[in-house]
Formats: structure tokens, C-alpha cells, sequence
């Protein structure tokens, strides 16, 4: 079989076995490059018998990149069907970026979207809730259905403004979550050693910036603390 004949042929299985093989980006990445490096093993030994655990590498690397390349791409047609929209969604905090007078900011992991049928997405987002004293606050680990009001970041029309669709896209982030506090269902938090420590820390700082102290007492003892 030619070269090019091999490689449509993987190609075409890699689409076919897309919409089956459910993974987020982080597990193909570590695939693909798992794969490279037992194929760059594999090839200096130069025998015979490796040929054949060598093809099956290199058909393992393509499989993966056309994984890759459609996961991107299913992503960004996601996004444009849901924007603008409001869609039952499973959230779990990452961390607490911002908190102002009106709102608070969350950076999030959108695990989950409830449509016709359950769609596993695992992708960052900015969440928006509205800052009021019956509200409650979010701590890394949390996880939660709720309904959302989704929107991507804006394109800053002014190139001497602060371009944060710019900014966050660089992070991975390119879409806004607003979220209706009504409609909470709390899960179980995420058991994740790093998640519970952070959540520690925001509960201390949170717990210093009440106490009768000065600003700058406050930052000091917050910067101890994190």
C-alpha cells in the first residue's frame, strides 16, 4: 500500500472514531507525545521485528492528531451554537480571579452541557455572578449544575484600550458565562489535593480582609498566607 494511501486511510478512521472516543485535549496531547517518544525508541534500534511496532505507533500519532485537529474544530462550532443562549450546564471552580462592586469573577472548567443529550466539553470559561449579600460565594473545587447565559469575550474596538479577549485568549479562554444563581444544584466537591488546599487559602484570606486591620496590614498578611 502507498504512503499517501496509508495515511487517508488512518485519516479517514480518525474521523470516523472522533465522535466515540471522548477525550480532552490534555489526554491527547499526552497520547500523541507518549507515542512520539516510543516511536523515536523504537526507530534507532533498526530491527525487524520493531517494524511492525513502529507502524503501529505511527498510525497511533496520526489517529491522535486527527483527534486533535476536530476537537479544536468541534469546539469552536459548539460555541457558535450555544452562544447567546441560556443552557444547563455542570461547573466546577477553578479559581476566584476578580471580585468588584457589582460582581464576582470565576475562572471555570465547563464539564458538562445539558441539551438534547449530555455533551462532555472540559474547557475553560470566565464566569460572571452578580455580587449580592444572599448570593453565595464559590471556592476552587465546587462543582454545581446551573443555567447559564453564554457569550463570547468582545474584540476590543480600540487598539489603545486593554484588549481582554486578546489577554484571555492567550490563556485558553475566549468565551463568558453569566450565571443565574436561582437555579443551583450543588455536586460534590472535587477531592483534589490541590483544589482543597486553594480553597483553604481563599477561605483565610477571605476570612483576613474581615478582620479590623489596615489595607496594607491585609495584603501582607494575605501574601503570607498564599
Amino acid at each position: 500500500m502507498l504512503p499517501i494511501t496509508k495515511i487517508l486511510f488512518l485519516w479517514i478512521v480518525g474521523i470516523l472514531l472522533f465522535p466515540i472516543c471522548e477525550f480532552s485535549i490534555e489526554e491527547l496531547i499526552f497520547k500523541i507525545s507518549t507515542a512520539s517518544l516510543f516511536f523515536i525508541l523504537v526507530h534507532k534500534k533498526r530491527r525487524a521485528a520493531a517494524r511492525y511496532l513502529e507502524h503501529a505507533l505511527l498510525a497511533l500519532i496520526l489517529l491522535t492528531s486527527v483527534q486533535i485537529f476536530y476537537h479544536e474544530n468541534s469546539l469552536l462550532n459548539d460555541f457558535e451554537v450555544f452562544q447567546h443562549k441560556e443552557h444547563r450546564v455542570q461547573v466546577k471552580i477553578k479559581e476566584r480571579y476578580k471580585e468588584t462592586t457589582f460582581r464576582r469573577t470565576y475562572i471555570v472548567e465547563l464539564q458538562q452541557i445539558m441539551s438534547d443529550s449530555v455533551i462532555v466539553i472540559n474547557t475553560d470559561y470566565l464566569l460572571y455572578q452578580k455580587r449580592d449579600t444572599l448570593n453565595v460565594h464559590f471556592y476552587p473545587g465546587d462543582r454545581f449544575y446551573a443555567d447559564i447565559y453564554w457569550k463570547e469575550i468582545p474584540k476590543q474596538k480600540h487598539p489603545a484600550l486593554f484588549d481582554s479577549f486578546k489577554f484571555w485568549n492567550l490563556k485558553g479562554i475566549t468565551q463568558n458565562l453569566w450565571l443565574n444563581d436561582e437555579t443551583i444544584e450543588w455536586l460534590e466537591p472535587s477531592k483534589n489535593g490541590f483544589y482543597r488546599l486553594r480553597k483553604k487559602q481563599a477561605e483565610w484570606v477571605e476570612m483576613i480582609s474581615h478582620q479590623n486591620l489596615s489595607a496594607s496590614t491585609q495584603q501582607i498578611i494575605a501574601a503570607l498566607v498564599l
